[in-house]
Protein backbone atom coordinates (compact mmCIF):
# COMPACT_ATOMS: atom_id res chain seq x y z
CA UNK A 1 0.00 0.00 0.00
CA UNK A 2 1.18 3.34 -1.21
CA UNK A 3 1.96 5.65 2.21
CA UNK A 4 -0.76 7.77 3.53
CA UNK A 5 0.10 11.58 1.91
CA UNK A 6 -0.84 14.02 5.24
CA UNK A 7 -2.58 17.31 4.38
CA UNK A 8 -4.09 19.81 6.79
CA UNK A 9 -7.24 18.54 5.11
CA UNK A 10 -8.98 16.84 2.21
CA UNK A 11 -12.18 17.72 0.70
CA UNK A 12 -14.39 14.88 -0.64
CA UNK A 13 -17.96 15.22 -2.49
CA UNK A 14 -20.45 12.24 -1.80
CA UNK A 15 -22.50 11.50 -4.59
CA UNK A 16 -25.40 9.02 -4.30
CA UNK A 17 -29.04 9.60 -4.72
CA UNK A 18 -29.95 7.60 -1.17
CA UNK A 19 -29.65 9.94 1.60
CA UNK A 20 -29.55 7.88 4.09
CA UNK A 21 -26.27 6.55 2.39
CA UNK A 22 -25.17 9.79 2.10
CA UNK A 23 -25.10 10.65 5.33
CA UNK A 24 -23.59 7.85 6.94
CA UNK A 25 -20.53 8.02 4.70
CA UNK A 26 -19.81 11.47 5.50
CA UNK A 27 -20.78 10.62 9.48
CA UNK A 28 -17.48 8.08 8.94
CA UNK A 29 -15.35 9.83 6.98
CA UNK A 30 -16.10 12.92 9.39
CA UNK A 31 -14.22 10.69 12.20
CA UNK A 32 -10.70 11.34 9.64
CA UNK A 33 -11.11 14.95 9.76
CA UNK A 34 -12.52 14.52 6.14
CA UNK A 35 -14.96 17.58 5.09
CA UNK A 36 -17.84 16.12 2.99
CA UNK A 37 -20.15 17.48 0.43
CA UNK A 38 -23.42 15.81 0.13
CA UNK A 39 -25.18 15.93 -3.14
CA UNK A 40 -28.06 13.90 -4.32
CA UNK A 41 -27.68 13.17 -8.13
CA UNK A 42 -25.08 13.56 -11.08
CA UNK A 43 -26.25 16.85 -12.28
CA UNK A 44 -25.65 18.15 -8.61
CA UNK A 45 -22.21 16.71 -9.00
CA UNK A 46 -21.52 18.20 -11.70
CA UNK A 47 -22.76 21.86 -10.80
CA UNK A 48 -20.77 21.10 -7.21
CA UNK A 49 -17.32 19.87 -8.84
CA UNK A 50 -17.52 23.43 -11.56
CA UNK A 51 -18.13 26.14 -8.81
CA UNK A 52 -15.36 24.13 -5.67
CA UNK A 53 -12.43 21.94 -5.59
CA UNK A 54 -12.62 18.21 -4.07
CA UNK A 55 -9.59 16.03 -3.18
CA UNK A 56 -11.79 13.05 -4.24
CA UNK A 57 -15.50 12.17 -5.29
CA UNK A 58 -17.40 9.05 -3.76
CA UNK A 59 -19.67 8.27 -7.41
CA UNK A 60 -22.60 6.53 -7.18
CA UNK A 61 -22.82 4.42 -10.24
CA UNK A 62 -26.48 4.29 -10.90
CA UNK A 63 -28.43 7.02 -10.27
CA UNK A 64 -31.82 8.44 -11.99
CA UNK A 65 -30.42 11.82 -13.15
CA UNK A 66 -27.55 11.24 -14.69
CA UNK A 67 -25.47 8.16 -14.36
CA UNK A 68 -22.05 7.97 -12.37
CA UNK A 69 -20.00 7.19 -15.47
CA UNK A 70 -21.45 9.89 -17.35
CA UNK A 71 -20.24 12.18 -14.31
CA UNK A 72 -16.91 10.38 -14.82
CA UNK A 73 -16.84 11.02 -18.56
CA UNK A 74 -17.78 14.54 -18.46
CA UNK A 75 -15.65 15.50 -15.69
CA UNK A 76 -12.44 14.30 -17.98
CA UNK A 77 -13.90 16.12 -20.82
CA UNK A 78 -13.67 19.01 -19.31
CA UNK A 79 -10.13 18.29 -17.92
CA UNK A 80 -10.95 17.09 -14.49
CA UNK A 81 -8.71 15.16 -13.36
CA UNK A 82 -10.20 14.92 -9.54
CA UNK A 83 -9.71 11.36 -8.15
CA UNK A 84 -12.81 8.96 -8.18
CA UNK A 85 -14.09 5.88 -6.10
CA UNK A 86 -17.27 4.58 -8.05
CA UNK A 87 -19.82 2.66 -5.09
CA UNK A 88 -22.36 0.02 -6.98
CA UNK A 89 -24.19 -2.84 -5.92
CA UNK A 90 -23.66 -3.95 -9.15
CA UNK A 91 -20.65 -2.77 -12.34
CA UNK A 92 -21.14 -4.15 -15.37
CA UNK A 93 -17.43 -5.15 -17.01
CA UNK A 94 -18.12 -2.54 -19.79
CA UNK A 95 -18.46 0.57 -17.45
CA UNK A 96 -15.79 -0.87 -15.43
CA UNK A 97 -13.64 -0.80 -18.66
CA UNK A 98 -14.50 2.60 -19.45
CA UNK A 99 -14.25 3.78 -16.07
CA UNK A 100 -10.51 2.58 -15.49
CA UNK A 101 -9.97 4.34 -19.21
CA UNK A 102 -11.24 7.98 -17.65
CA UNK A 103 -8.42 7.41 -14.78
CA UNK A 104 -11.15 6.36 -12.04
CA UNK A 105 -9.08 5.79 -9.11
CA UNK A 106 -10.79 2.54 -7.34
CA UNK A 107 -14.61 0.46 -7.27
CA UNK A 108 -16.41 -0.16 -4.42
CA UNK A 109 -19.14 -2.89 -4.51
CA UNK A 110 -21.98 -1.48 -1.80
CA UNK A 111 -22.58 -2.91 0.60
CA UNK A 112 -19.79 -1.62 2.00
CA UNK A 113 -18.32 -1.47 5.56
CA UNK A 114 -17.02 1.81 7.01
CA UNK A 115 -14.26 0.60 7.87
CA UNK A 116 -13.78 -0.45 3.98
CA UNK A 117 -14.89 2.84 3.22
CA UNK A 118 -12.34 4.74 5.02
CA UNK A 119 -9.56 2.61 4.24
CA UNK A 120 -10.36 3.08 0.49
CA UNK A 121 -10.56 6.66 0.79
CA UNK A 122 -7.03 7.11 2.68
CA UNK A 123 -5.66 4.80 -0.14
CA UNK A 124 -6.99 6.38 -2.87
CA UNK A 125 -6.20 9.91 -1.71
CA UNK A 126 -2.41 7.91 -1.08
CA UNK A 127 -2.19 6.75 -4.70
CA UNK A 128 -0.18 8.54 -7.43
CA UNK A 129 -2.19 8.90 -10.71
CA UNK A 130 -0.03 7.11 -12.79
CA UNK A 131 -0.35 4.06 -10.37
CA UNK A 132 -4.52 4.11 -10.70
CA UNK A 133 -4.92 1.77 -13.22
CA UNK A 134 -2.35 -1.17 -11.99
CA UNK A 135 -4.01 -0.77 -8.73
CA UNK A 136 -7.18 -1.38 -10.32
CA UNK A 137 -6.20 -4.91 -11.73
CA UNK A 138 -4.28 -5.90 -8.42
CA UNK A 139 -7.77 -4.91 -6.57
CA UNK A 140 -9.68 -7.58 -9.06
CA UNK A 141 -7.10 -9.97 -8.40
CA UNK A 142 -7.54 -9.29 -4.64
CA UNK A 143 -11.35 -9.60 -4.98
CA UNK A 144 -10.34 -13.28 -6.63
CA UNK A 145 -12.43 -11.83 -9.48
CA UNK A 146 -9.38 -13.32 -12.33
CA UNK A 147 -12.21 -12.78 -15.07
CA UNK A 148 -12.17 -8.77 -14.33
CA UNK A 149 -8.61 -8.88 -13.96
CA UNK A 150 -8.03 -10.63 -17.29
CA UNK A 151 -10.07 -8.20 -18.87
CA UNK A 152 -8.53 -4.79 -17.30
CA UNK A 153 -4.99 -6.64 -18.14
CA UNK A 154 -5.99 -7.48 -21.58
CA UNK A 155 -7.02 -4.03 -22.46
CA UNK A 156 -4.03 -2.84 -22.55
CA UNK A 157 -1.54 -3.38 -25.29
CA UNK A 158 1.67 -2.06 -23.93
CA UNK A 159 2.18 -5.73 -21.78
CA UNK A 160 5.61 -6.69 -20.93
CA UNK A 161 6.65 -10.25 -21.23
CA UNK A 162 6.13 -10.81 -16.74
CA UNK A 163 2.34 -8.97 -17.10
CA UNK A 164 1.73 -10.99 -20.23
CA UNK A 165 2.39 -14.13 -18.13
CA UNK A 166 -0.27 -13.02 -15.63
CA UNK A 167 -2.65 -12.03 -18.12
CA UNK A 168 -2.52 -15.94 -18.92
CA UNK A 169 -2.92 -17.11 -15.23
CA UNK A 170 -5.63 -14.69 -14.82
CA UNK A 171 -7.69 -16.07 -17.68
CA UNK A 172 -6.65 -19.86 -16.19
CA UNK A 173 -7.55 -18.98 -12.37
CA UNK A 174 -11.12 -17.34 -13.90
CA UNK A 175 -11.61 -21.05 -16.09
CA UNK A 176 -11.40 -22.94 -12.75
CA UNK A 177 -7.56 -23.76 -12.67
CA UNK A 178 -5.57 -25.19 -9.35
CA UNK A 179 -5.25 -24.12 -5.99
CA UNK A 180 -1.35 -24.09 -6.45
CA UNK A 181 -1.78 -21.61 -8.94
CA UNK A 182 -3.84 -19.33 -6.76
CA UNK A 183 -1.15 -19.36 -3.84
CA UNK A 184 1.55 -18.81 -6.60
CA UNK A 185 -0.72 -15.94 -7.48
CA UNK A 186 -1.52 -14.18 -3.87
CA UNK A 187 2.83 -14.73 -3.41
CA UNK A 188 4.06 -13.04 -6.64
CA UNK A 189 1.51 -10.90 -8.02
CA UNK A 190 2.29 -7.16 -6.31
CA UNK A 191 6.17 -7.77 -7.26
CA UNK A 192 5.75 -8.68 -11.00
CA UNK A 193 2.51 -7.22 -11.39
CA UNK A 194 2.68 -2.89 -9.96
CA UNK A 195 6.07 -2.98 -9.40
CA UNK A 196 7.02 -3.90 -12.98
CA UNK A 197 3.73 -1.72 -14.59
Amino acid sequence: MPPIVQKDSYRLLIVDDEASLRSLFSMALGMLDYESVEVDGGKSALAELESDFYDLVLLDLNMPDVSGLEVLRRMRERGDLTKVVILSAFIPGPAILEAASLGVTTFVGKPVTLDLLRDTVEEALAIPREKTFPDLVRGAAGRLDFAMAASLLGSRDDLDLAQRRWLELFRGLSDGKTLEELRYLEKHFEDVVIHRA
